[in-house]
């Protein structure tokens, strides 16, 4: 049972492929969490059908056949996470037929364990179950040769259990090199960017300009002359200074850097980087500035207006860079 809901589990999740950009990490864990479910699953069922079977000893039945599935289940979901890639109609996480360590030895760090625990438990709690269900008295004694071919079973399973754990001990030495550290955190490392053709980035970073870049730096530009025209006025005057005209400016500048930040990211990464300070500039920028209107130090206005100045500057070195290598 546990294999046959290994090969379905892998069988669905072949569905979820192609994965979309920087959802590996996501894929990885529901794979590990799905194997770690039917291997568990098949354990529980087979103590429950052993404890129910058993006669005078429902918990020592129950516990080889919990474990006996444990093994063998956890072995044959081992198995098919290093032969992944083989079968196409199966392939989950790798391209090319195995053998593949990296998911099977995290399962071996982090599911071998929890596994047998859980077969324990189960084990207990299906003999416990059974005790309060049978309310009958004892069942028979079996034929004097019964309890020897038990015990002969019983210890051919204690064997095939050692023989196995060893197994799994020697593959994951084995294959400590290929499950290092190293290569578990590339599998939940964000997805490279794959290079894209010249012509392909100039048509997007056209888009980027064409259907709002421009718009928004244009924006940006309009409400700084606004704001530098107020200050002058504001600066002309003689007496009290009454700062409340810069408001709506001030307001302004976050309403553009929130705009920005919900427009599609600059198709160069260097524009990106000069981008993403300007809307963190002009956040900041706006909201001293309104905090300075509401609280009144002139020093937090002054602030606010260097911030605003550098956040322009940032916009635009973006468009300077997207130009120069548009050229």
């Amino acid at each position: 049972m546990a294999g046959a809901s290994v090969v379905g589990l892998q069988a669905y999740l072949h569905t979820w492929r192609p994965l979309p950009p920087g959802s590996g990490a996501l894929f990885a864990l529901t794979y590990q969490t799905g194997t770690f479910a039917v291997v568990v699953a098949a354990t529980v069922m087979a103590a429950f059908v052993a404890a129910g079977w058993a006669g005078r000893y429902p918990l020592p039945v129950a516990l080889v056949a919990a474990q006996t599935a444990a093994m063998l289940g956890f072995a044959l979901a081992l198995t098919a996470m290093s032969a992944d890639g083989c079968v196409e109609s199966l392939r989950v996480m790798e391209s090319t037929c195995g053998p593949h360590f990296t998911m099977s030895g995290l399962a071996l760090l982090t599911l071998l364990a929890p596994v047998f625990v859980v077969a324990a438990i189960a084990a207990f709690a299906a003999a416990a179950v059974v005790a309060i269900v049978r309310r009958a008295p004892a069942v028979p004694a079996r034929a004097p040769g019964r309890p020897a071919v038990r015990r002969r079973v019983v210890a051919v399973l204690c064997v095939a259990g050692v023989a196995v754990s060893a197994s799994g001990l020697a593959l994951w030495d084995q294959s400590r090199g290929e499950a290092s550290d190293d290569k578990v955190a590339q599998m939940f490392a964000a997805p490279v960017v794959a290079q894209l053709p010249a012509r392909t980035r100039a048509a997007q970073q056209a888009a980027w300009k064409r259907f709002g870049g421009f718009d928004l730096n244009q924006r940006l530009l309009d409400t700084m002359t606004r704001h530098s025209e107020t200050l002058q006025t504001l600066g002309s005057a003689t007496g009290p200074v009454d700062f409340s005209p810069l408001r709506t400016s001030c307001a302004e500048f976050g309403q553009i850097a929130r705009d920005a930040q919900r427009y599609f990211r600059i198709p160069d990464e260097v524009a990106q980087q000069h981008w993403s300070r300007f809307t963190a500039l002009a956040n900041r920028g706006s909201a001293n500035c309104l905090a300075a209107l509401e609280t009144g130090p002139d020093r937090l206005l002054l602030r606010s207006l260097e911030e605003l100045t550098n956040a322009a500057s940032e916009a635009n070195s973006a468009l300077d860079r997207l130009s120069r290598i548009s050229a």
